[in-house]
């Protein structure tokens, strides 16, 4: 009795189709090596990926998207600094250790970008969540938690919901929005080798 090993994106690996622009391409062998187009479901933007190449890394790397900074954390950065609000990024207090909160705006205001990736979705992010919360509370902070799980336009989604959130906290009626959003787009992993190829060689 013969048995075929021969796994194919569509019937094997069906969590991959969301990247992959053509239909066509749905019925290749995970090992074959013709190049199709992938798309970073963050951005949008379309790559040529080997299909073996790309069945071994299990998304598209976008260096865009895959810098260590989250669109929406950018994006709040972004619009902090347009309206030129003191803030810390990734704040970290003794009485929270190991934990961090995305931003901190004195003297009391801490705002948390929650994505779809955990939230909502994860018991133990979510039970994170409420713990970081309540220690918020007991230290007489403000906490604003920023719905940042899109569906369809990932721009629009969180910039209503950020108007929602924070807009009778902060003067948001001066934000260039569009250009915060192409900020947003922008990869501090190229910028920072940007940096270092054309400006200084010691880069903090």
């Amino acid at each position: 009795m013969s048995y075929n090993k021969t796994k194919y994106l569509d019937s094997d690996y069906p969590h991959l189709l969301k990247y992959i622009v053509n239909e066509c391409d749905y019925h290749c062998t995970k090992t074959c090596k013709k190049y199709i187009n992938v798309k970073c479901i963050g951005c949008g933007k379309i790559y040529q990926r080997r299909v073996v190449d790309f069945v071994k890394a299990g998304h598209v790397t976008c260096p865009l998207c895959c810098d260590g900074f989250s669109y929406p954390e950018k994006l709040m950065s972004n619009i902090l600094n347009s309206i030129e609000v003191d803030f810390i990024y990734q704040f970290e207090p003794d009485w929270l250790t190991p934990f961090k909160y995305d931003f901190f705006i004195k003297p009391n205001i801490i705002i948390e970008m929650d994505g779809g990736m955990g939230h909502g979705y994860n018991n133990t992010t979510d039970n994170i969540d409420i713990y970081k919360d309540s220690i918020a509370s007991k230290y007489g902070m403000k906490i604003i938690r920023i719905d940042c799980n899109y569906k369809n336009d990932r721009f629009e989604y969180i910039k209503k919901s950020i108007i929602s959130s924070v807009g009778d906290l902060l003067d948001l009626s001066c934000i260039d929005w569009n250009e915060c959003n192409i900020k947003s787009l922008e990869s501090k992993m190229i910028e920072t080798i940007d940096c270092y190829r054309n400006v200084s060689k010691y880069v903090s």
